[in-house]
């Protein structure tokens, strides 16, 4: 598990059924506990499947792995 920062939204033009009621967020990943109140982070920049509702400068924790594909039966 990562820890990242919402730095923006994504919007698709035009997407799969499927992903109708989808939020997808830009988050930037937090390299260092330390380095959390930087601005930027310097981290890498990802595209995020919301499922909490976050919101720009939110904090925010990215699964990864088997439980990162629940969401995609």
């Amino acid at each position: 598990m990562k820890l990242a920062r919402t730095i923006g939204t994504v919007t698709l033009a035009k997407a799969h059924p499927a992903m109708q009621h989808a939020k997808l967020r830009c988050v930037e990943i937090v390299n260092s506990i330390e380095r959390v109140d930087e601005q930027p982070l310097g981290g890498d920049t990802i595209v995020a499947w919301d499922l909490v509702s976050s919101g720009v400068g939110d904090l925010v924790a990215l699964a990864e792995g088997p439980e990162a594909a629940a969401p995609f039966k």
